[in-house]
């Protein structure tokens, strides 16, 4: 059976590793990456980071591979304050990112 791995980019808590390991009950190594023309602002409606489209700026992360489960575990995690978006990291990598929903509507 094939495990399909799926790329997530974070900017925020879960680059920790201790909190990443505690949220997904294991370890999971994450690279180095950056967003291109991406900036980091505060969540309008949470105490969080959230990003946006920023030309010329650049937001440090990490990016990890998780599983089907793994990512609803991380779907909790991040609650529905944030959804999913497809985007391309410096390093080529395609990747899943939480944006605040209301970025995603602009």
């Amino acid at each position: 059976m094939m495990n399909n791995k799926i790329n997530v980019f974070t900017y925020g808590s879960l680059m920790d590793n201790k909190k990443r390991t505690f949220i997904l009950n294991k370890y999971i190594e994450g690279i180095k990456d950056k967003l291109i023309d991406y900036d980091i602002k505060d969540h309008s409606m949470c105490n969080f980071p959230t990003i946006y489209p920023k030309k010329g700026k650049i937001v440090n992360g990490i990016v990890f591979k998780v599983d089907q489960l793994e990512l609803m575990i991380l779907d909790r995690y991040e609650n529905n304050l944030y959804d999913k978006i497809e985007i391309k990291t410096q390093n080529n990598l395609n990747c899943l990112v939480y944006i605040e929903k209301n970025e995603v509507l602009k």
